[in-house]
């Protein structure tokens, strides 16, 4: 197994039964959102707390940047008409939001776009990753290019993202951004699950 065949496997887990199934099927975040109704995906169990829906927002807008706009300096998912159906008016991944901005968008966001959205840039990853050669993993992403991460994607309080990325590699932004920082996020979820009443396993 070579080391995008590994993402790809990894990958897989994160996201929805949709993409899951090119790797056997398992999927961990249909594991931990099945059975959930949509005014469960909105609510904040505690002060502090995000929303399943925040979450999913924060982590599926993370891995269509970094894979389309940072690695494949190609348009985002998220361009293909995706804010008119997700009922936002605003792209940004959500680093620095404020709890006010939390729980407006958790009110706001269409749950069933949302879910296809993750779809939609996980099948987007499945497409562009394989097509990547071994020694593009360790091409470091020039500061340049980052400042071509489309606007309003990362909010002022989030700025400090963009000096965090700089001197970076495109397997970093894969393995970070898309599959630690969305395996974070989902061990995040499973508490909000567990605060919500709805035991998981």
């Amino acid at each position: 197994m070579d080391t995008l065949e590994f993402f790809l496997r990894q990958h897989a887990q994160i996201h929805s039964t949709e993409v899951a199934a090119a790797e056997g099927g398992f999927s961990l975040l249909e594991a931990l959102l099945r059975g959930l109704t949509d005014d469960q995906f909105r609510v904040r169990p505690r002060d502090g707390m995000n929303s399943l829906a925040w979450l999913l927002w924060h982590i599926t807008r993370g891995e269509d940047i970094a894979v389309n706009t940072i690695v494949a300096h190609r348009p985002q998912v998220l361009d293909d008409g995706w804010l008119r159906r997700l009922n936002l008016s605003s792209s940004q991944m959500g680093t620095g939001m404020t709890d006010d901005e939390v729980s407006d968008f958790s009110t706001r966001v269409d749950i069933s776009a949302l879910r296809a959205y993750r779809v939609a840039v996980g099948q987007r990853t499945r497409e562009v990753v394989p097509r990547l050669l071994p020694g593009q993993l360790d091409e470091v992403v020039e500061a340049s290019h980052l400042g071509t991460v489309p606007n309003g994607a990362i909010g002022e309080r989030g700025r400090w993202l963009e000096k965090f990325w700089q001197g970076k590699t495109k397997g970093w932004f894969l393995s970070w951004l898309v599959l630690g920082h969305g395996a974070m996020h989902l061990g995040e979820a499973v508490c909000v699950r567990t605060q919500l009443g709805a035991r998981w396993a």
